[in-house]
């Protein structure tokens, strides 16, 4: 099954403004998951340059600048995308320390980021306590669980803008956006020793949604599986329905658009449309 994608930004500005360079991550991800046939990007206004590279953390992007000053940016990209990942728990463990929590990291200078807690909070430890002993401290059935309470314990809230909460808040509150319950499942994660990282992208349940947005999940690594990914917003492990476009130890890294621009009093509104086609 193969997917089509158009994505369409458009920014606002009450006055013209000079950009500085943006950072733009559109392009999906291209490795044994998922392959991309088709990628095209067009900017307005044209910009002065632009690279495409990876970035630290091998998401695929694209880097512009621009000239002179604008009152509007519009950012359209389109895909073709085939997911390939049918079966996310065809592998076996090579590291038996990862079958039973917590796990001890010793590669602490590779894995840190990671790894590394939000906030040492004994409301996260309580909450994660029961599901440790319910899953009898295995690694697999704790993920499992773990994603099972969430999706079953949290309302889902629609959060247009704005960072992630923390997972304190989300955890207190009972709700949150799908950014908001993938990283209070990455704390989860975390707080057991699990690599854990925040991933955005689209998946295939915004199909029959007049209005699709981004989606966001959490991926946890796995020795011999790689990073395994699950949906908590759909109580779900993450397979072919779920199209990746960048991944990282800090959600923040993740931004479809990162940058700034300068203008004294300007102001910015953003809009977006987003399609997904089943081909």
């Amino acid at each position: 099954m193969k997917y089509k994608i158009k994505h369409l930004t458009n920014y606002k500005y009450s006055k013209k403004v000079f950009f500085e360079p943006l950072t733009l991550r559109f392009k999906p991800k291209n490795n044994n998951h998922q392959k991309v046939e088709r990628f095209n990007l067009t900017i307005k206004p044209k910009p002065s340059g632009l690279t495409e590279s990876t970035d630290l953390e091998d998401n695929e992007i694209a880097t512009i600048w621009f000239d002179g000053t604008h009152d509007e940016l519009i950012i359209n990209s389109s895909s073709i995308v085939e997911p390939l990942n049918k079966n996310p728990f065809n592998f076996i463990f090579t590291d038996s320390s990862f079958e039973k929590l917590p796990v001890v990291i010793t590669t602490k200078n590779t894995l840190s980021p990671f790894i590394k807690t939000i906030s040492r909070s004994k409301g996260i430890e309580g909450f994660i306590k029961p599901i440790l002993r319910r899953s009898k401290y295995k690694t697999l059935d704790f993920l499992f669980n773990l994603n099972n309470t969430v999706y079953n314990g949290f309302e889902t809230i629609i959060r247009e803008t704005g960072n992630p909460w923390t997972p304190l808040k989300t955890l207190t509150c009972r709700q949150g956006s799908c950014r908001d319950v993938s990283v209070l499942f990455i704390e989860c994660c975390r707080s057991v020793g699990l690599p854990s990282r925040f991933v955005t992208g689209y998946n295939e349940i915004d199909l029959n949604s007049e209005e699709k947005n981004l989606h966001a999940w959490a991926e946890v690594f796995i020795p011999g599986g790689g990073w395994i990914g699950y949906d908590p917003t759909l109580g779900l492990a993450v397979s072919d329905k779920h199209i990746a476009i960048s991944s990282s130890s800090n959600p923040l890294n993740t931004y479809p658009v990162s940058g700034s621009f300068r203008g004294t009093n300007a102001t910015s509104v953003v809009k977006y449309k987003i399609d997904i086609i089943k081909m």
